[in-house]
């Protein structure tokens, strides 16, 4: 604070509710600074002493109080508030209206305690809300059981169809084998994630030559004959007759062929016969012994043959393959600068030669093509393309800078250098070179000077990189707007500079000018009982002032001036001022410590155990100490002894020949122990961290602080400052701020996160901006992930749609003529439509139902 305060003094500090008192130590009865802390801030900044009671919430009031972590207001009642009613911490009731179960809880070191919800049941059809693994049954299908899931959605556990008294399984087939032979089937609708609806199925079907019940579709074979049953046109029906070969059974219009023989067989029907016969045709053999029938077609690459009535294979087209491709005889065509023609060279049974005859074209740097004779004019050359596809090279030019064309010879001048069109680099080519300066050219050898700068120039070429530059050499020094030369001497304001090679004026020789003269720099005089001297009073890189300094009469250490015979005490020293500006001593004595003034031989012993002695020489005098050590309350401690007072150690030094108590150890004083300097400790609850800091002041005394960091608390743990961790999608850190009034807050921040799919094991976190699929039963889904910029919250939204068929595929929109579920029914003949802005949906259009019972495992 910079001023002394009595002791038994008291003030407040101006910012903390908190009472300083000047007091002695009592076992050193060295004065020293207590602090006494007696009340906690509110949030405006005002002092409330300790025990005082505010309500800050219905159901909280707060005490002020000391706690581990400092004052603060402490909770002392706390409750949560719920339909006009305080409900205990730790407390939990139903709020059936959000169908969630709420807890008080008070996180210790908190303002409030915190309502926290937590999933309780689902909302059953009629919007009743109803708690976890509660069962609901089906009021129209009392086959059909829905239980409360921990996702809060009921999720069916047990789903069947009612059966004459009993309920069929989802999925079960039975027949009515003592009736009509019709087959049933118990299916499931997804109406929604919560709701299902039971449908059976009934398809009619028929008795079999065994009394046996067939399905609907069912095929039976009987000799070489298939029946199918087909209620609607009586029972079993015809469906397929055939004719029997070697023990086998031959569909009726199917072929076959008999490798061996080289002959095809065909099970026709007789009409004049009225059966069913077997035809025989022998076919051809070709080269590899593969055996084809009268106007059988093969193909060979791009030729196709006939096999006819006299056995051989005769070409009927006869084509050229380029690049997977079949060309027809004669045709032309062009690939790049390459035109080919297909031509035929000879045919015969089984054999046809073909080939493709190549004509090249030019390609030009632009990547164009050209036929032969073709010009190009590029740049400024022009080139002509010749048979080989070579281009060939004529009447060529250089480019000048603008764009020009110019002739090999030409010349042109450009910043000082002219060039000259080199026609064999075809290139502009710099023939003579010049410094530019000040917007002229000066040539290779050339020197000027300039008056402005005092500087010499050269326009010279520098060898190693072929290329004009100009050098520089320093001519003088400018004075007062002339141009001085190097190496002289100028004289200004008493102060005389020497001109540099560099250009730089250095001073050499300073003085100051006084009475029309000068006066050397440092040099003294005296005039009328006052003392002159040249000083300098500012200097910089080019300018140097001085000025004449002058004292009257004799001066004292304090430079006062006084006049000769002028006589001064100065402590226990009187003086007279004599000729010459001198002081002179003419009585003498020694001043001790406190200010008092001992004559000369005169011994003082002090309180501190030292003793003092003024010795005078006839000049000066002074005092002699002899320490013994440090006293205390009437005890004498030799040098190295120790005390405590508090958190602080005193040692027993010599400090300028006295003995003193000097400070060696230090602590903060917290509850009920010593803290050293660097300690941590945390407190017992909260996330408080405390930390023994020392402070060295200015004047060399010491504070010590005790610092208090907070962390954030986080399920059970507490979080230290700048510390991250994984929760769920999210990266979050802890971070710790310092408000105006030197509190210190703690917050959690989110810094990164992402978009949940699924929970628990099979969580999937999905970056921002990130793109994914989804399969639903009702189609698949593209999901992507972003931040909505008003509130923060990361959020997936629907950003594609397709359609899935009954075998689980995706099938994009528009697509058509696939198998799909619809609405619990298996539909065939499918259509993809878009549904919703920017399709975020689809829909499904769709012909007839499938009988699912017309393959095996349907």
């Amino acid at each position: 604070m910079g001023k002394c305060i009595s002791v038994n003094t008291t003030w407040d500090h101006p910012t903390q509710c908190l009472t300083y008192k000047c007091v002695l130590g009592e076992s050193t009865g060295i004065a020293r600074v207590s602090s006494d802390l007696w009340g906690c801030k509110d949030e405006f900044g005002n002092c409330h002493p300790f025990g005082k009671q505010r309500q800050s919430d219905r159901c909280v009031t707060t005490e002020c109080q000391m706690r581990p972590e400092g004052p603060v207001f402490y909770p002392v009642e706390i409750g949560c508030k719920f339909r006009r009613r305080c409900k205990k911490v730790d407390s939990s009731w139903i709020n059936r209206r959000k169908c969630v179960q709420q807890t008080c809880q008070y996180a210790p070191g908190a303002t409030a305690p915190n309502v926290v919800n937590s999933p309780y049941g689902c909302r059953d059809m009629k919007n009743r809300c109803r708690p976890f693994g509660y069962v609901a049954r089906d009021p129209e299908n009392v086959c059909v059981s829905y239980k409360c899931t921990a996702f809060e959605i009921f999720s069916t556990i047990q789903t069947g169809c009612p059966w004459q008294g009993k309920c069929m399984q989802e999925n079960d087939v039975w027949y009515d084998q003592e009736g009509t032979c019709t087959l049933y089937k118990c299916i499931r609708e997804n109406v929604g994630p919560s709701n299902v609806q039971m449908h059976t199925l009934s398809y009619p079907g028929c008795r079999g030559f065994d009394g046996e019940c067939l399905k609907e579709g069912q095929i039976v074979t009987k000799g070489c004959t298939k029946y199918q049953c087909i209620p609607n046109s009586g029972g079993l029906v015809i469906v397929q007759e055939g004719c029997s070969y070697g023990g086998e059974c031959k569909v009726l219009n199917s072929t076959w062929f008999d490798s061996e023989t080289c002959t095809d067989y065909s099970c026709v029907y007789d009409s004049e016969a009225n059966d069913i016969s077997i035809v025989e045709k022998t076919g051809c053999k070709d080269d590899d012994g593969k055996c084809f029938t009268k106007g059988e077609r093969k193909k060979e690459g791009c030729n196709k043959f006939l096999c006819n009535a006299a056995s051989n294979f005769r070409p009927i087209r006869m084509r050229c393959e380029f690049r997977g491709e079949c060309k027809d005889i004669d045709t032309t065509w062009k690939e790049g600068c390459i035109t080919y023609t297909c031509k035929l060279v000879a045919k015969g049974p089984n054999f046809v030669q073909t080939n493709i005859e190549e004509i090249h074209g030019c390609i030009g740097d632009d990547g164009k093509c050209y036929d032969i004779g073709d010009e190009l004019i590029e740049d400024c050359s022009k080139f002509t393309c010749t048979a080989g596809g070579v281009m060939q090279e004529s009447d060529f030019g250089c480019k000048g800078f603008n764009g020009q064309c110019m002739k090999p010879g030409d010349k042109l001048e450009v910043d000082c250098v002219n060039y000259v069109c080199d026609g064999q680099a075809k290139s502009m080519v710099p023939v003579e070179k010049a410094c530019v300066w000040k917007n002229g050219c000066k040539p290779v050898g050339s020197k000027w000077f300039d008056k402005e700068s005092c500087r010499g120039y050269s326009c010279v070429l520098d060898i190693t990189d072929n290329d004009v530059k100009i050098t520089e050499r320093t001519v003088g020094c400018s004075v007062s707007g002339e141009c001085k030369r190097s190496r002289t001497y100028q004289m200004k304001d008493c102060v005389q500079y020497k001109c540099t090679t560099n250009g730089q004026l250095i001073p050499k020789k300073i003085g100051c000018e006084w009475d029309g003269e000068c006066a050397d720099l440092g040099m003294s005089w005296t005039r009328n009982c006052t003392h002159y001297k040249c000083v300098i009073t500012q200097e910089g890189p080019d300018y140097i002032q001085t000025e004449v300094q002058q004292q009257r009469g004799c001066f004292d250490s304090h430079g006062k001036c006084y006049d000769v015979m002028d006589e001064v005490s100065f402590g226990c020293n009187k003086y007279r001022c004599s000729m010459g500006g001198n002081l002179d001593l003419i009585d003498s004595g020694c001043m001790d410590r406190y200010g008092r003034c001992m004559k000369p031989g005169e011994i003082v012993e002090e309180a501190d155990g030292s003793e003092h002695k003024c010795v005078c020489d006839g000049s000066s005098c002074l005092v002699v100490v002899e320490v013994k050590g440090c006293r205390m309350n009437s005890t004498l401690y030799p040098f190295g002894a120790r005390l405590r007072d508090g958190c602080t150690v005193y040692e027993c030094q010599n400090r300028d020949n006295c003995g003193k108590f000097v400070p060696v150890e230090w602590g903060c004083f917290w509850v009920d122990r010593c803290y050293g300097p660097g300690d941590k400790w945390k407190s017992d609850r909260g996330c408080s961290i405390f930390t023994c800091t020392m402070y060295q002041k200015s004047n060399g005394d010491v504070d010590m602080v005790v610092a208090r960091d907070i962390g954030c608390p986080f399920e059970d743990e507490c979080k230290q400052n700048n510390e991250q961790w994984r929760d769920g999608c999210f990266e979050k850190k802890c971070r710790v701020r310092t408000t105006k009034d030197n509190s210190k807050e703690s917050s959690i921040k989110i810094v990164s996160g992402g978009c949940q799919e699924g929970v628990g094991d099979g969580m999937i976190c999905h970056a921002v901006g990130s793109i994914w699929e989804e399969h639903h039963y009702d189609g698949c889904f593209k999901k992507q992930c972003y931040v909505d910029q008003t509130t923060g919250k990361y959020t997936t939204t629907t950003v594609g749609a397709a359609c899935r068929d009954a075998y689980g595929s995706c099938r994009p929109i528009g697509s058509s003529g696939f198998d799909a579920y619809v609405s619990g029914q298996l539909r065939q003949d499918c259509k993809c439509l878009p549904e919703g802005v920017g399709v975020t949906g689809v829909r499904y259009t769709c012909g007839d139902m499938v009988n699912p019972f017309q393959c095996e495992g349907c």
